[in-house]
């Protein structure tokens, strides 16, 4: 820390990752990345902007520089490279340096609602989006549609990993969870008739960088708002509430591991909000 040595303080911080961090040994290579960022812009805050040593941080100067976060990023990187500081803290403790963790309590207030941010294709989209769609295309929107994975989830899929005739696949989601997905029958239909073309190893065969850049292309021929790969996973928790009214069904076909999560889809259905208020004028009497 006092030199400076960011490779060193690099070291120290994934072999404590590695240890101590969910994922463990498995803990993946962008995790690692993502997490390392956060350290250094926490590094460079506490060295050229507070003018103090990161092992000082102390719960008023983790606030600053959560607000000085926000200043340049979105809430979500915000966040993302505060959750990154609070481990690397930690990494300092296991390592011996400082007491108590100055980010307990402290987190990025996120400036937009939940309901929001989670805006997903409606069904027309969907079938807008279907019906411009390659065999390769289909596939992968049917994954995040129907599927409810996440992209990284899709894009690491493999044949190996589907079951095409129980309608089943072996999903590894994040923290290298296992669950298995049902699949409905158009999904398993678009897999059978993707898979007749001689491809092997993974499914989509293609990196997530790229599908982003593939689903904005369809969305253009297909005359819909491009809302991003995730908009598609809020399509399937949307309608999957909608149709089963279950949280716990829900979560469970997301891979989310609190339905408190899950409970975003239950705001979802504005349409049924207001049909529901509207049902109010027939019941009782005057």
């Amino acid at each position: 820390i006092r030199d400076g040595d960011q490779a060193a303080l690099g070291g120290l911080f994934e072999a404590y990752l590695r240890l101590h961090a969910r994922g463990g040994l498995h803990t993946s290579p962008r995790t690692l990345s993502t997490y390392g960022r956060g350290m250094v812009r926490l590094l460079t805050w506490c060295g050229h902007v507070a003018g103090i040593m990161a092992q000082d941080l102390d719960a008023d100067a983790a606030r600053r520089f959560v607000a000085w976060l926000q200043e340049d990023l979105s809430d979500k990187s915000a966040a993302i490279y505060t959750t990154a500081a609070r481990r690397f803290m930690a990494a300092l403790r296991w390592a011996g340096l400082g007491e108590g963790d100055p980010f307990k309590g402290v987190s990025v207030h996120d400036r937009t609602p939940a309901v929001e941010k989670a805006q997903p294709y409606t069904l027309g989209e969907l079938r807008a989006l279907l019906g411009a769609a390659t065999p390769r295309e289909r596939v992968f929107v049917l994954l995040c549609a129907d599927g409810g994975l996440r992209l990284a989830e899709a894009c690491a899929l493999r044949w190996s990993d589907l079951d095409l005739p129980e309608q089943a696949a072996r999903v590894t989601g994040k923290g290298g969870k296992l669950r298995t997905v049902a699949l409905t029958g158009r999904l398993t239909a678009a897999l059978k008739a993707w898979g007749e073309t001689g491809a092997a190893g993974e499914v989509l065969g293609a990196s997530r960088r790229r599908w982003q850049q593939i689903l904005e292309a369809l969305c253009r021929r297909a005359g819909v708002p491009p809302r991003g790969p995730h908009a598609l996973r809020h399509t399937c928790g949307t309608r999957l509430y909608q149709v089963s009214r279950d949280l716990l069904l829900v979560a469970r076909h997301l891979g989310h591991s609190s339905v408190t999560t899950a409970a975003i889809y239950s705001h979802l259905g504005s349409a049924d909000y207001a049909a529901a208020v509207a049902a109010l004028d027939g019941n009782g009497s005057e």
